[in-house]
Parts: C-alpha cells; structure tokens; sequence
C-alpha cells in the first residue's frame, strides 16, 4: 500500500475545488494509507491508518466555503461514526441526515448508493469513523451472530441501514476512548493491537447501548440508558474515587430512584455489588500480575487498609489475598467474575 502524506504551507489560500480535490482524494480508497495536514487558519487534516481488516479515519477542518463532496463509487462499507464536533449532514436515496455534536451510529452503505456530504462554512468539524472489510466482518459475525445479525443481513443485502433511526449519544465512557484512540494514533508507530481494541470496545458499546438489554421494566429512554453507563464508568474509572448514590445522581443528571433501578436493569447488580465485583476483579489481577504488597493491592482498588480489603477478599473467593496470591485459592469462583 502506498502512503499519501502532503503539507501545504499555503492551504488557507486554497480555492473550494482544491478542497473538494483533497477530499476525493481522502475517499477515492478507504483501504490506502492516508495524511494530510495543515495547521494554519483554516485547520484541515485528512488521516487514515489501516489496521488489519479495519481502516481508522480522523477527520478534522474549517473551510471557507460551503462544500458538497459525492462519494466515489465503492465497495459495501460497515461503518462505526462519532462525531466530535460539528454538524455532519448527508444525503442518500434523496434523503437527508444529519450526524451532530456528540452522536454515533453505525452505518451499512450498499455500494450502489454513493452519498453526498455537506458541509458548512466556517464551521469546524471533527469526526472519527472505522470502516470494517468485508473478511473481518464475516469473522466477527461468525463468532457474534446474535449482535449483528440485523446490519450484517443488510450489508449482505444491499440496503441502506443504521443500528438506530436516531443517533446514539457519545457518553463520557466513549469520549474517554476516542481520546485513547487518538492519544495512539498520534505517536510514531501506533500499536495496532491497542488500536484493534479500542475499536472493537467501541463497537461494543453502540451495540449495547441500542439492542443487549430489555428497557420496557422500568421505561427507560435513551438518554437514561446513556447517563447510567456514565455513571458506571464514572464508578469505576478510579477506584480511589469513592461516590455516593446522591453525588453519582448529581453527576450524571438522574434522580437517585431512576438511577439505582436503571443501574440494576442495565447491569444485573445493584451499584454497591457492581463495585465490589469491579474492585475484587481488579483485586485478583494485581494479586497475580504486580509486586505490590498486599496493603497497596487494597489501596490500589480504593480500600482504606489492609484489613479491610483482606476481610472483604475473603467474604467474596474464601480465601485471604496471600493465601490467592500463593495459589491456595479455588479458581474456580475466581474465573467466574
């Protein structure tokens, strides 16, 4: 594969086609390595990375002009969308859509359908998407039929589909790993296997947030089911970071009641047992895989002291964490978290 990489020095200067001349490029081969960047007053930058089976796509400019970009002709594509910033709107089959602030979706294009993209002046646009092949897509469907069985029929068919009529919403726990993506994407020499599962955790997500659970018990709306996931990261992402039930509430915009049913619908615990099997889980990994003392294990996954981490260790597997972490343990239990 080739590797477009062009600095123009001048691109503020640049005229409406030779903008629409770079985006052809960008898109004339999903499949190609591609840069381009610029950092003057109109910030414009083109990037493409291709993992194996997948392509990661950065795109982020202002332009001085309105722009109506047709895609090329193409190959079927399965597409993953977040939109950072920006209004993003599209056409296909003579119909408009719109892709804005802080939304996702997943996209299946027939390759008889080329849309057309808007864009609008002065305005500043920031999109991240990743576009599946079609062999790493039949892989992924033959080991997760049930999750994607409605969009893959529909890649295979032809038809033009997305995972929800209505966009999804990027919760903070998406946000944190756009931010992981491009924290990667930028260094020399990218991990791609890092990258890999990044995407896949993302894609993950979307699915989870539209189709893996059962709303109806407690009428839970979109955007509940997104500020409960945020809490559950919130929760989660630093164990040292003790919240209550009111201040989880206060932070995520749900009353306490809707909070703690959401929670136990979504996740199948309540929010003090979810925490403890998160705080155990991670408990076991540091126990097996660091030199930290016992004391410090506990610290690490937000206990005060040792004997209190000790006594909660063992009400959970039996055993004291230094009778685990010499392998006196039944792992059995442990391997079932």
């Amino acid at each position: 594969m080739s590797h477009f990489n062009r600095e123009m020095s001048s691109a503020n200067t640049m005229s409406k086609e030779e903008y629409l001349f770079l985006l052809k490029d960008f898109y004339k081969d999903l499949n190609l390595p591609y840069k381009y960047q610029d950092r003057n007053e109109n910030h414009f930058r083109l990037e493409r990375k291709c993992l194996p089976g997948i392509s990661l796509n950065l795109v982020e400019f202002r332009v001085p002009y309105n722009l109506r970009y047709l895609n090329p002709d193409h190959e079927p594509i399965f597409s993953i969308g977040f939109m950072i910033q920006g209004q993003l709107d599209y056409i296909i089959h003579e119909r408009k859509y719109s892709f804005n602030t802080g939304q996702n979706n997943i996209i299946v294009v027939p390759n008889e359908d080329r849309p057309s993209l808007l864009f609008k002046a002065h305005t500043f646009y920031s999109y991240r998407s990743c576009i599946f092949e079609r062999d790493y897509l039949e892989h992924l469907f033959s080991r997760y039929p049930e999750k994607l069985k409605a969009l893959y029929a529909n890649y295979q068919n032809g038809k033009y589909s997305t995972l929800k009529p209505d966009n999804l919403i990027n919760t903070r726990e998406i946000q944190f790993i756009i931010q992981q993506i491009d924290g990667e994407f930028a260094k020399p020499q990218p991990d791609d296997l890092y990258l890999e599962a990044k995407i896949l955790e993302l894609l993950s997500l979307q699915i989870q947030s539209s189709t893996c659970e059962n709303f109806a018990a407690f009428n839970l709306k979109a955007c509940d089911r997104d500020k409960i996931r945020e809490a559950e990261f919130l929760l989660t992402k630093d164990l040292n970071q003790a919240y209550t039930i009111e201040q989880l509430s206060r932070e995520v915009g749900l009353n306490t009641k809707k909070l703690k049913m959401g929670f136990k619908q979504i996740f199948g615990n309540t929010i003090h047992v979810h925490l403890l099997a998160h705080k155990m889980k991670r408990a076991c990994h540091l126990l097996l895989k660091s030199d930290l003392n016992i004391a410090e294990v506990g610290l690490e996954c937000g206990f005060d002291n040792a004997s209190h981490f000790s006594t909660a260790f063992k009400k959970q597997f039996g055993v004291r964490p230094l009778d685990f972490r010499r392998g006196k343990s039944n792992m059995s239990s442990i391997s079932k978290m």
